[in-house]
């Protein structure tokens, strides 16, 4: 049987939900199952679901690193992200995606 260890980055990656938010107050803590499922679930229509979405959220999470600001992630960021690589994967996934994760107005 093989492991696989992943870095806990709900300790050090943190979600802002504003722009120039930095305040400790509008920060989250990053939820890597919470990636996970939205992604799953966008992509349920596909045989291959479960394991579609957990290398999606690898790719997501390569692309989001060299991003990174002290550990801070922008929401609109995130879901940008998520969403342009669900493009070049599944437009209908990319769709589902966006329909339930809005840009922030």
């Amino acid at each position: 049987m093989t492991t696989h260890e992943a870095t806990d980055l709900g300790a050090t990656l943190r979600i802002a939900n504003n722009k120039p938010a930095k305040r400790a107050s509008s920060l989250r803590p990053f939820d890597r199952d919470h990636l996970f499922i939205s992604i799953y679930e966008s992509c349920k229509h596909r045989p291959s679901a479960v394991s579609d979405a957990a290398a999606l959220v690898q790719t997501v999470l390569a692309e989001l690193r060299p991003k990174l600001q002290d550990g801070i992630v922008q929401r609109d960021e995130l879901v940008t992200t998520t969403k342009t690589i669900l493009q070049r994967f599944d437009t209908a996934a990319a769709t589902m995606y966006q329909a339930y994760h809005p840009l922030s107005a």
